[in-house]
């Protein structure tokens, strides 16, 4: 039988609608620094005719907000007027069975019966239900038997290949809708965190509507055109300075809410947070080689911006193989940490997965979490003093501008749960030896050549390995990232890095 007391401790909200307030998460929300509230949220729509049940699925690295992002969603209904007993939450990170999972949702529906609003959907908010395997199963079920008509599902999990194979054997049985059914919950871009931090910055994007659909794609296209655009003018006329600003503190806490409240509110980040977010990621590790993923995160720290093959990685960490260093970049690419840059064949206009390929994190702060692993040293003073070498900055900074590009893609691909990097972003190396970091293919009208340049001039020497992409590929237009240059030629558009992350 289902933990009824459990389920009610998690659903205060059946004994009055204002219990929400006194939730552990919205209390954390409200008392955060940072209050933030996911644009993800306002583009996932929860209602809809009565014979279409819609199952939704939420998967993101631990702690980056999707149990608050849930919460908020909840306090939205009830204030919206949604009867308490049409909404279920509950947390399956403790439930081991498949029977057990699906005994829960049936006891909830069973004992809402009488008091659920029938004229109206119910909301069930499956948290951590990947947690049980072939948790699938039990929703096709229950959706087969009718149980879930007129409702809406959201079902979270830390690792995609959980969630994204179990949405896979739910073939008919998603939904009707006019966006994705499957998304990412990664940590605030950096515009994102910009909007949060400067309130006279936020007011003069959102006046823009600069956060509205396709706002950023339309500035983005313009770039890859090379043509300048009047909201590029006054940002960086108006508050360059604060961007460049906000972008240095970007790079020390990244964009994982917690984390970023901390750093506004004591200006810096406590090493007991370093140590929660550790074992948060362990979590998802086999406990008898935990030890060898952290030394395998390490070794992706130094060869970040290189390219590395999987025996390179295997003689570093003495892992036993090659074969486990392909299994543990699968384990933390699956649980949203890192991302994989293949290299580009400009021929084929497709990545080539045989030879080396580069390793990025998906947020400044996971790099400084594994970066300081090996020697435990005292968190917050080592991410400071390795910001303090240009090279070591430089290279963050392009680890930064590839997780935008991951996400710039996944927004723009028609085929949302079948993303991978590997379809859209490569880097690439002409037959001289000279690179371009990133190659954008299959998201706009032609191959998008980007080269990282933080430097305060960026000289035409530099600039070689884009040069050649041009000349070999006929590409008109390459995008140069400076530190604060923003410039147009006829090749070139050469842009401050945080004025382009505030477009992608």
């Amino acid at each position: 039988m289902a933990d009824i007391s459990r389920m009610e401790k998690e659903n205060p909200w059946w004994r009055g609608a204002d219990s929400i307030d006194s939730d552990e998460k919205i209390v954390q929300w409200a008392k955060s620094a940072a209050r933030y509230d996911p644009p993800l949220r306002a583009r996932m729509e929860y209602d809809f005719e009565p014979d279409n049940t819609v199952v939704y699925t939420l998967r993101g690295p631990r702690q980056t907000g999707k149990t608050t992002l849930v919460k908020l969603q909840i306090r939205d209904l009830l204030s919206g007027g949604v009867c308490p007993w049409n909404i279920f939450y509950y947390s399956f990170d403790l439930v081991q069975t498949l029977e057990s999972m699906a005994r829960t949702i049936e006891e909830y529906l069973k004992m809402s019966d009488k008091t659920r609003d029938k004229q109206r959907r119910t909301y069930l908010f499956l948290d951590e239900l990947t947690s049980v395997t072939e948790w699938q199963r039990g929703i096709k079920w229950l959706v087969d038997v009718g149980d879930l008509r007129h409702c809406t599902v959201l079902v979270t999990g830390s690792r995609a290949i959980d969630i994204l194979r179990g949405a896979d054997a739910l073939p008919g049985r998603r939904g009707r809708i006019s966006g994705p059914h499957d998304h990412i919950l990664y940590p605030m871009s950096f515009a994102e965190f910009v909007r949060l931090r400067d309130g006279d910055v936020a007011k003069f994007l959102d006046g823009q509507g600069f956060f509205r659909p396709g706002f950023k794609k339309t500035m983005f296209a313009n770039m890859t055109c090379g043509r300048k655009t009047e909201m590029q003018e006054i940002l960086h006329d108006r508050f360059g300075d604060r961007l460049d600003s906000y972008f240095r503190e970007y790079l020390v806490c990244g964009g994982t809410p917690q984390v970023v409240g901390y750093m506004i509110a004591r200006g810096q980040i406590p090493g007991h947070l370093f140590d929660r977010y550790v074992e948060g990621f362990r979590a998802d590790w086999n406990a008898n080689e935990r030890d060898k993923l952290s030394r395998f995160g390490s070794a992706i720290c130094n060869n970040l911006c290189s390219a590395v093959s999987w025996n390179n990685l295997n003689d570093q960490v003495k892992l036993g193989s090659w074969q486990k260093a392909e299994e543990y970049t699968f384990l933390l690419k699956h649980t949203s940490l890192i991302s994989v840059v293949q290299r580009y064949a400009e021929r084929d206009n497709k990545t080539m997965p045989h030879k080396n390929k580069k390793i990025y994190f998906n947020d400044p702060f996971y790099f400084h979490i594994f970066n300081r692993l090996p020697d435990m040293a005292e968190p917050f003073p080592a991410t400071k003093k390795f910001l303090e070498s240009d090279a070591d900055r430089g290279r963050l900074v392009e680890n930064v501008v590839a997780g935008h590009l991951v996400r710039w893609a996944f927004d723009n691909v028609e085929n949302q749960q079948r993303f991978s990097p590997d379809n859209c972003i490569g880097y690439w190396r002409g037959s001289s030896g000279r690179e371009t970091d990133f190659v954008l293919f299959n998201v706009a009208e032609s191959a998008v050549p980007i080269e990282v340049k933080y430097s305060r001039h960026v000289r035409d020497a530099d600039l070689r390995g884009l040069d050649d992409f041009l000349d070999v590929t006929g590409t008109k237009t390459g995008i140069a990232l400076s530190q604060n240059e923003l410039a147009f030629g006829d090749r070139r558009a050469l842009v401050p890095v945080s004025l382009f992350l505030m477009g992608v």
